[in-house]
């Protein structure tokens, strides 16, 4: 990256991360999910494509701190003139910008790299649409122990960089803050991926829960789970949900009358549904399976 464009993307990233900052918390509404997708390229190379969703109100302004081990990982193109993200082309159509700025070492680690990534619009209030967000190319280092991961900076785990304490800000065209939830992306070199777990089924009787069960794949290893969900059935829009993975092939999605979304004006349904998604990850290797498919479909009843 040349210095002029160097200072560019620094300051975009600055003055919406300032923004950002100004948003009172007390303001604080719904909130912004969002995952990692690696699909392996070529010589331990690999895309990373990043997904969002959002609870309520989408964001109409983002700032990532993407922190990385950069003995593990490189990012492509090594060639810093050259951009390393892509803003996903629904953004780009929607009058959505994206700005970079690669920091090579965190002030109280040496060892550990920031890639910050800023989304905004100059015009109008829509919002970021949900889905596919934006990609980067990247390397891992041959025969590694650990697999390498990719984390956000968010309130509980902040990053020290260029003396200041930042953390990954998202808020809605009104100056809402929206929280961040930020599934770490752990990459496995030459991952065996397990195979998807089958038989979903997601209940439709309960008026604040759905109750969903599967069946474990045939496989060697065990194996541990976790749910994603969306109100479509595009795993695109998939969030994961706020559980820690499990070896139960059963769990209870809860809601709250906050949380429950009412039926649109006029409308006489008479269920609320949402679509689920579960993944197994190998516990010896840390390898995931693909999502289950096709999408079960859950609902609340009103």
């Amino acid at each position: 990256m040349t210095r002029n464009a160097y200072y560019y993307t620094s300051c975009a990233v600055a003055q919406v991360l300032a923004a950002l900052l100004n948003i009172a918390a007390a303001n604080a509404s719904g909130q912004v999910y969002l995952r990692v997708e690696t699909t392996p390229t070529e010589a331990n190379g690999y895309t990373a494509n990043v997904f969002q969703n959002a609870i309520e109100e989408p964001a109409a302004a983002l700032v990532l701190f993407l922190t990385y081990d950069n003995h593990q990982v490189t990012l492509l193109p090594a060639d810093a003139s050259v951009n390393h993200v892509q803003l996903a082309q629904q953004q780009q159509q929607a009058g959505f910008i994206i700005s970079e700025t690669l920091y090579e070492a965190l002030d109280d680690s040496e060892e550990k790299s920031c890639l910050a990534v800023a989304i905004y619009k100059t015009s109008d209030t829509i919002g970021l649409s949900p889905g596919a967000l934006f990609s980067f190319q990247l390397q891992i280092a041959p025969n590694l122990d650990t697999p390498a991961q990719i984390e956000a900076a968010t309130a509980d785990s902040p990053i020290q960089l260029n003396g200041s304490q930042l953390t990954s800000s998202a808020s809605t065209a009104d100056e809402v803050a929206l929280p961040l939830f930020f599934e770490t992306a752990s990459i496995v070199g030459n991952c065996a991926q397990p195979p998807a777990p089958r038989e979903v089924k997601a209940s439709r009787r309960y008026r604040d829960k759905i109750i969903i069960t599967w069946a474990p794949p045939q496989y060697e290893n065990p194996l541990e789970y976790k749910l994603y969900r969306a109100i479509s059935d595009d795993i695109a829009e998939a969030i994961p949900l706020n559980m820690p993975y499990t070896t139960d092939t059963t769990w209870t999605d809860s809601f709250t009358v906050e949380t429950i979304e009412p039926p649109p004006a006029g409308c006489n349904c008479t269920l609320i549904q949402y679509y689920y998604w579960v993944r197994a990850r190998d516990t010896l290797t840390g390898c995931l399976s693909p999502f289950s498919a096709p999408p079960a479909r859950g609902a609340l009843r009103n």
